[in-house]
């Protein structure tokens, strides 16, 4: 769009866009963010429009336009601050169960051995019966 590019809240809306991308991936997600890209460029294309006869109206719009965007990049920006909180826990319960797996194979293996050694015992006791 000739008329918006290079705008700053363009930018903004650009980037914030990529950075939730690269955390969603979703298609559904990547076709809201088209949209909410859409709805910025037709913010702009309204302040054009009315910027000649409308200086004051032109001022509102771009203004609710640039808080939208700011708002928009701080949900994002909130948004994978949550997500990198959540998936360092989620690390941390992955750590937890493995140890937690290390020592039940462990315990597995000992419990094993004790049963071998106890069918063994019982083998002796079951030979010395019979004799």
């Amino acid at each position: 769009d000739g008329a918006t590019a290079g705008r700053p809240e363009d930018s903004k809306v650009t980037s914030s866009l990529a950075q939730f991308e690269m955390l969603a991936g979703s298609p559904t997600v990547t076709a809201l963010l088209d949209d909410l890209q859409g709805l910025s460029r037709r913010f702009e294309e309204i302040v054009v429009g009315v910027s000649s006869h409308r200086r004051e109206l032109a001022l509102s719009i771009r203004t609710a336009h640039l808080s939208f965007v700011e708002l928009f990049e701080k949900m994002i920006t909130e948004v994978c601050r949550l997500t990198r909180e959540n998936n360092r826990a989620l690390e941390g319960e992955i750590k937890t169960l493995k140890r937690g797996e290390v020592q039940m194979v462990s315990m597995i293996g000992a419990m094993k051995t004790l049963n071998d050694s106890m069918e063994t015992d019982l083998l002796k006791v079951a030979d010395q019966n019979r004799a």
